[in-house]
């Protein structure tokens, strides 16, 4: 028995089994916004399906629950897609704040201009890409 996935269903959510994590070279912390430049739109800004990260560095006072993922008494970082319209107005179109790493955060709506992130002071944070 043969599984068929429309192919225009890959724009937004391919299954998790075709992805694979691409580097995103350096560490981040503070503040900043990830783009990956592909050849035609939607994808001339944020050419990938989604993003994934872990956490480099956590302070020592960090509260944590045991488990599968490790859970942070605190939100670690807060991702947001930012999408911009045809008269030039940006818009955040999904927002995730995330207590946990190594998590796979597929967008809403495929394209966006930028991943903006915000990480708490402390923690240095290593992402990747979710490509196919």
């Amino acid at each position: 028995m043969s599984i068929q996935w429309p192919i225009g269903l890959n724009l937004l959510h391919p299954p998790l089994g075709l992805l694979q994590r691409e580097l995103i070279p350096g560490l981040a912390d503070g503040i900043g916004d990830l783009v990956r430049p592909g050849p035609t739109a939607p994808f001339n800004h944020v050419n990938a399906f989604g993003l994934s990260w872990t956490f480099f560095s956590v302070p020592a006072p960090f509260g944590y629950t045991l488990g599968d993922p490790r859970t942070y008494h605190q939100r670690m970082i807060q991702l947001s897609t930012v999408h911009t319209d045809l008269s030039g107005h940006d818009t955040v179109s999904d927002v995730l704040d995330a207590h946990a790493e190594g998590l796979y955060w597929l967008w809403a709506e495929a394209g966006p201009t930028r991943v903006h992130y915000e990480i708490v002071p402390g923690v240095r944070v290593q992402f990747f890409w979710l490509v196919l």
